[in-house]
């Protein structure tokens, strides 16, 4: 690979769990190696991941879900673009030499009129973010539109990752042949089976435990990307409930109509609850795809606390209705 290649991929550090910009090359005399290269940083900062290292399903699915396009950066003439709900990758500075990006939502913008000084607009809006990863995860912060970048949904995985993936998968498939001989009956569940909507390709849920939390908790919140927009929240709760048998709350963010698909939550009242619907879809047993067949996975897991799960319900962009047994 040329060191001149331009990034075309963001990865999800295991470290700190900021996004940046990468080039991807597969290594080794089985091509069961894949080496990650992070741009402007010296190759000593390269992280190797080899199939035979991966455990089980869920750390498969952590790692697929840490790859995406490019986050673009926002430009002046596109605030408008940047509405509650939004799903957007932020800038935050740790000092002056060291800046680095995690998810976030806007929560609300504070709309200014815009600067032209020597026919250059400037925006002066503010925006309301909470901020899902890093060290002000659960925290709202007030930031500029040029520390904001808009996330790229992909359509399909890197051909690079795809194929490391599909040595991992082989690699496991193996080893859970070898520790049991019971042949295991793998299901699809198709969302044909209640509703007519299509899912599109997600991202998967943490393992338990890692998940993040607030205190006080009374809820749980699932988080959802890459859902195909024709898709409901009314439609998401009916599938639950035939498929799981709890009472949820489904919620779907906004989204443009150049964009390809949308992201959401389910909120759950109870442990059990939550417990059950992650052990649905993390079953490796069975999978749930959309009519063409591509899988719905979670993106995070979240414990929250009347006040959060107040500020979640309060978002006007939101749909909401409760669907109960």
């Amino acid at each position: 690979m040329a060191d001149d290649e331009e990034a075309r991929l963001e990865f999800r550090s295991y470290p700190d769990n900021a996004w940046y910009s990468v080039r991807i090359m597969i290594e080794g005399d089985y091509a069961d190696i894949l080496r990650i290269k992070y741009s402007n940083f010296p190759d000593d900062n390269d992280s190797i991941f080899r199939a035979a290292e991966f455990k089980d399903e869920d750390h498969f699915k952590d790692f697929a879900s840490r790859f995406r396009p490019i986050s673009s950066q926002l430009q002046d003439s596109e605030c408008s673009q940047v509405v509650q709900g939004l799903l957007v990758c932020a800038s935050h500075h740790f000092n002056a030499d060291d800046i680095r990006f995690y998810d976030a939502v806007v929560e609300e913008v504070d709309h200014c009129e815009h600067s032209f000084a020597n026919g250059e607009e400037e925006c002066l809006c503010t925006f309301i973010l909470s901020w899902l990863h890093g060290p002000v995860a659960g925290y709202i912060t007030a930031e500029r539109l040029e520390q904001i970048c808009r996330v790229q949904h992909r359509d399909e995985i890197d051909t690079v990752v795809a194929s490391f993936l599909s040595k991992v998968k082989a690699k496991l498939k193996t080893g859970s042949c070898r520790s049991n001989r019971q042949e295991t009956k793998f299901t699809k569940w198709f969302l044909s089976d209640t509703l007519s909507s299509k899912w599109a390709i997600g991202r998967p849920c943490e393992k338990k435990g890692q998940d993040i939390d607030f205190g006080g908790v009374k809820n749980y919140l699932i988080f959802v990307d890459n859902i195909e927009k024709d898709l409901t929240h009314t439609e998401i709760m009916e599938f639950i409930k035939k498929k799981v048998s709890i009472t949820s709350q489904a919620f779907l963010f906004p989204s443009l109509s150049s964009d390809i698909c949308t992201r959401g939550c389910i909120l759950l009242d109870t442990q059990s609850h939550f417990e059950k619907l992650c052990n649905f879809l993390n079953n490796p047993d069975h999978i749930i795809v959309s009519l063409s067949g591509r899988p719905w996975v979670m993106t995070e897991t979240m414990k929250v606390n009347d006040s959060l799960r107040a500020s979640i319900l309060s978002l006007s962009l939101l749909s909401q209705v409760s669907f109960l047994l």
